[in-house]
């Protein structure tokens, strides 16, 4: 896929997880990184693609982790007649358009920056977006150190990323890391470090 085309899929992922909404503990996103995250800007510039008329044009295959987006994507396509194929992991050598990766935020950090490049076909893809790749080689040569990435590394990918349309953020769903069935309350790390409880999601 070129450029364009990667707005146009990435724009329509995002505006169909927003139209799913409400559900309990999942929201967009509009940026890699959140106010007191390593990393984050009031430059960031992530702007959705205004004409999706092409996202009908072609068939898309995508490949996604997580049931949760599989589901809503699968119902979303079907409902607006976008010819969308959603294939499972591991891709196991079948080739995709884009895939939707989950990974968590521990003490404020994006986990996935660091260990992306070991999942299956992602240094493949982002051949074709080289900055992008570039840093996350620098990320993850940072992360093999005792000193983590430093803010402006992370922020230097950011702004690769958005110009590139490479690794683009979508949603954070808040996962429960205990949960009671009797309580219906899930426990999950928030922010930099802080406990949440919150209703477990259905």
């Amino acid at each position: 896929m070129d450029l364009a085309e990667r707005k146009i899929l990435a724009s329509w992922v995002h505006r169909s997880i927003a139209g799913a909404l409400p559900q309990p503990g999942l929201e967009t996103s509009d940026r890699l990184y959140r106010q007191g995250e390593p990393g984050f800007t009031t430059n960031s510039n992530w702007a959705l693609a205004d004409d999706l008329g092409k996202i009908k044009t072609r068939r898309w295959k995508i490949a996604v982790e997580t049931p949760v987006f599989a589901e809503l994507l699968r119902a979303e396509a079907s409902r607006t007649r976008v010819p969308l194929e959603i294939l499972p992991f591991p891709l196991e050598g079948r080739e995709v358009d884009a895939q939707l990766l989950s990974s968590g935020v521990i003490g404020g950090r994006l986990v996935i920056l660091q260990d992306i490049l070991q999942w299956s076909g992602v240094s493949e893809m982002l051949t074709k977006t080289p900055e992008t790749r570039r840093l996350l080689f620098e990320i993850a040569a940072q992360s093999a150190s005792t000193t983590p990435p430093g803010a402006e590394t992370l922020a230097q990918f950011e702004k690769a990323a958005s110009a590139e349309w490479s690794l683009v953020p979508l949603a954070r769903r808040r996962a429960p890391l205990l949960a009671s069935k009797r309580s219906g309350l899930g426990m999950s790390f928030v922010r930099s470090g802080d406990i949440e409880l919150s209703p477990m999601p259905k």
